[in-house]
């Protein structure tokens, strides 16, 4: 009878204890192996061998969710380290097309410049042709006046040499 007392005393015990061994909160640190639960359940010789397994299972079971949160985690951090090398390429990229874009800017006013410079010469070279033309046409007048002075000097002359 004072077996059977103490029995129905452990089971609430255990009954009571079973969510804190779930969530490891007897064992923090989460290191509760199968062979000690076994070890205090079969010492108290209460629970059947298959309360003992399940309990057993339940562990490695729990061991198992960890393992895979571990390496989920470790996957996640693996993404995330991927991740901020791509955005520092593309920081990188940015600040490089952003040095492109300033230096096409550059050329471009620089082409601007030469082509206004190159605008101003060529009207200039318009200008001086426009007045080449000019003066060749006055020129040419002036050469047909010169030439028909000449001969009226020339006229002239052979007069006067013949006056004389």
């Amino acid at each position: 009878m004072n077996t059977k007392l103490l029995q129905q005393g452990f089971m609430l015990t255990v009954r009571s204890l079973w969510p804190l061994l779930r969530r490891r909160q007897i064992f923090p640190d989460g290191e509760m192996s199968a062979s000690l639960s076994t070890l205090l359940l079969n010492k108290l010789g209460i629970l059947r061998s298959t309360s003992v397994s399940h309990f057993n299972t339940h562990i490695k079971l729990s061991n198992l969710k960890k393992q895979e949160a571990d390496r989920r985690l470790n996957l996640v951090k693996k993404k995330r380290k991927r991740l901020d090398v791509i955005m520092n390429e593309i920081l990188i990229s940015k600040h490089q097309i952003k040095k492109d874009k300033a230096q096409m800017v550059k050329i471009v006013k620089e082409i601007g410049k030469r082509k206004a410079i190159t605008e101003r010469f060529v009207n200039a070279v318009n200008v001086i042709m426009e007045h080449v033309d000019n003066c060749d046409e006055t020129s040419s007048e002036e050469e047909e006046d010169v030439s028909e002075s000449e001969e009226n000097d020339e006229n002239d002359e052979n007069d006067e040499n013949e006056d004389a």
